[in-house]
């Protein structure tokens, strides 16, 4: 295809993904590779095959492609990515620059016609093919973003795949489907239950999962997070000055057992409010072991209101209204128990002794990616290489040496930031 722009970048396709848009280019496929393997760049491989069609006007038989994305950020993202890469016309479409398209239809084909690519979210796509402002079958391909979100009973994916599905039935022409994934399930599956997802996601897409078949040259690309291990003290509840552990353990213990094991409710007849109760004692106890008594005590005060909020929002019956009193008791004798010592605090130093050492730690490792803390640490990187390469001594020469022995990572902000974090554990 001739490019009529100076500005287009051109890279070079791996063996993989030549291998996988050929595939896309004759059947309807799913495309999984991890993030950063370049699935986004098949899409624009895909579109540029459909070139012909797509530069055809609209009046003679042309055709125009869809990248339907779920998100609004999405949209801008991928519009520039296929900018970039091609000579294609794109446009935008989301809620938030679809008023102009619904003033008529006349608008629309006038915006449909003055580009090639439309980017678009599921939504918006969904409610333009169900008012007949587009058709599906005026579109040569229609790439899907995260894919996998099909698998939902009413996301627009699976509701815009199956009016694709009902016309291809029916006879009509209908575009190239090519669907985009990391993960090919949305939620935690059996391994059992596996194969029967995968295929579920295939009916649905009308589509065949591929990946790469040189497994070994995709491994060398896309995202390599750096792994450090950040070691962290044990969290001693009971060093604190508070009221005993195991007393405010037993607060919501007891009330939880009594919950489990009364057979007051009767389960077809009675109005059961058992598993909120269940859920807030749970939750509470759950966050004073994991994250401490000040994160307790704020749960604590969020659980008060919810079943308050409860026993004010509907007529319940008695039954109910006293196992929710209980449970409301219960969460206010921990939360007042814990007052007097969480009152007192008032600012992040005073606020340390009473959250795990862990999530102290976690904030230090989110302090290393704030944007003022990496340009420090850029500038003097910068200055210990000058000072490293001024220098004629071996001694200052391997200062440095063994850091570029571990891989581009070592010289980032963040690792550097990473390594004093991992000294602390000294302190």
């Amino acid at each position: 295809m001739v490019r009529t722009r100076p500005d287009l970048q051109y890279f070079l396709p791996r063996d993989y993904q030549i291998e996988l848009l050929d595939k896309a280019s004759k059947k309807n496929t799913i495309v999984q590779l991890g993030t950063g393997s370049g699935k986004t760049f098949i899409a624009v491989l895909l579109l540029k095959e459909y070139g012909i069609q797509m530069f055809a006007p609209l009046d003679n038989g042309g055709k125009r492609a869809f990248f339907v994305v779920e998100k609004v950020n999405l949209v801008e993202q991928q519009a520039k990515h296929i900018e970039i890469h091609t000579s294609f016309k794109v446009g935008q479409v989301h809620g938030q620059t679809s008023n102009d398209l619904w003033k008529s239809k006349a608008d629309c084909d006038k915006f449909m016609k003055e580009h090639h690519v439309i980017v678009i979210t599921a939504q918006c796509l969904l409610d333009f093919i169900n008012h007949a402002y587009v058709k599906i079958q005026d579109s040569c391909v229609m790439i899907f973003d995260e894919c996998h979100h099909a698998l939902g009973s009413k996301h627009p994916y699976r509701l815009i795949m199956a009016e694709y599905k009902k016309l291809k039935k029916e006879g009509h022409s209908v575009p190239r489907v090519l669907g985009l994934t990391a993960s090919l399930i949305k939620e935690k599956v059996a391994p059992t239950k596996l194969e029967e997802q995968l295929n579920r996601l295939e009916a649905v897409m009308d589509c065949v999962i591929e990946t790469a078949s040189d497994l070994v040259s995709l491994s060398k690309y896309g995202a390599k997070p750096y792994e450090a291990i950040v070691v962290c003290r044990d969290f001693d509840v009971q060093n604190l000055s508070l009221p005993s552990y195991q007393y405010l353990i037993e607060v919501l213990s007891n009330t939880e057992q009594f919950v489990n094991t009364s057979t007051v409710f009767h389960p077809d007849l009675d109005l059961d409010p058992r598993r909120v109760i269940r859920d807030s004692l749970k939750t509470t106890r759950a966050v004073f072991r994991q994250l401490g008594p000040w994160a307790a005590w704020k749960t604590s005060q969020m659980w008060e209101k919810e079943l308050a909020k409860i026993m004010k929002a509907q007529v319940l019956p008695d039954k109910a209204l006293m196992f929710l009193n209980l449970a409301k008791t219960s969460i206010l004798t921990f939360k007042r128990l814990l007052e007097p010592e969480m009152r007192k605090i008032k600012s992040i130093v005073q606020l340390r002794p009473f959250i795990p050492h862990r999530v102290d730690r976690l904030f230090e490792v989110f302090e290393m990616f704030r944007p003022e803390f990496q340009k420090e640490n850029m500038r003097k990187s910068k200055m210990i290489k000058m000072e490293s390469s001024c220098s004629s001594s071996s001694e200052d020469n391997n200062i440095e040496e063994p850091l570029e022995k571990k891989g581009k990572y070592r010289h980032s902000p963040a690792f550097r930031g990473m390594k004093k974090l991992r000294g602390f554990e000294k302190n």
